[in-house]
């Protein structure tokens, strides 16, 4: 996430410029950039959950459907 939000800074270098040349802070263009980082860490981590949460209720549906695996063994009637 940090060589985003560097990527980011770096590929916003006339966006920066222009902020300043109307008068904002670099203060303010720092937070600016910083907010939008950790929007994107935040939903990056929601999603992370989401998908956590998700994947263990369907491995929990898989595992309920599934065939016991004494079921899949050969009948010893072929194995003779």
């Amino acid at each position: 996430m940090g060589l985003l939000a560097w990527s980011n800074v770096r590929e916003r270098r006339t966006e920066i410029g222009l902020l300043r040349a109307l008068g904002k802070s670099s203060l303010y263009v720092a937070a600016l950039f910083l907010g939008r980082a950790i929007v994107l860490d935040w939903s990056a981590a929601a999603g992370l959950s989401a998908g956590r949460m998700l994947a263990r209720q369907l491995s929990r549906m898989v595992h309920e459907l599934s065939i016991p695996a004494a079921s899949l063994a050969p009948p010893r009637e072929l194995l003779l």
